[in-house]
């Protein structure tokens, strides 16, 4: 099940929706194969009108870079297989500190190990994953996925603080 809330920046209206995670349609069969015949998924009960198109990878959609889905897809075919860690992820900037959504995979073949570099939609950086630490008081703190700490600044305003809404929606 994902989860869906909102951070801002404490100083300025600066901020972000994010989603985390993955629901109940993203089988990696789906995703990755455009196939809706994983036996773990009753898909005729839950989406009878079918939700998963023959041969129309959910990951399409889930990415909009060509060139990454052009390389997820070349290695598909030749016998790469998808870690089950995918989802959708934050990811932070480490030169203009924008916050995006994108969505995260990991391909395994023998030749490589192949995970999507995205690049910052403002100054083209190479984006970092980064995980959110709530604290109690509804502050934000950002860790690389190395554990390295992440100095936010704000974008908009240079602001260091990211702060919760406080709604976390969970679905499917």
């Amino acid at each position: 099940m994902g989860q869906a809330y909102s951070i801002k920046c404490s100083s300025c209206d600066y901020g972000l929706s994010v989603t985390k995670g993955v629901g109940m349609m993203y089988s990696p069969n789906a995703v990755f194969h455009g196939r809706c015949d994983d036996p773990s998924q009753n898909w005729s009960l839950a989406f009878p009108d079918g939700y998963c198109e023959d041969d129309k990878p959910l990951l399409l959609s889930l990415v909009k870079s060509e060139k990454i889905k052009d390389k997820a897809f070349t290695l598909l075919a030749t016998g790469a297989v998808p870690d089950f860690g995918y989802g959708h992820e934050l990811y932070t900037c480490p030169k203009c500190m924008q916050l995006e959504n994108r969505f995260y995979f990991k391909l395994i073949s023998p030749s490589e190990n192949y995970e999507p570099d995205y690049k910052c939609s403002i100054c083209r950086a190479s984006l970092y994953r980064v995980v959110v630490k709530l604290n109690r008081n509804g502050r934000i703190k950002l860790t690389r996925r190395d554990r390295q700490k992440v100095d936010w600044k704000c974008p908009d305003c240079g602001g260091n603080q990211l702060i919760s809404n406080g709604d976390l929606i969970y679905w499917d």
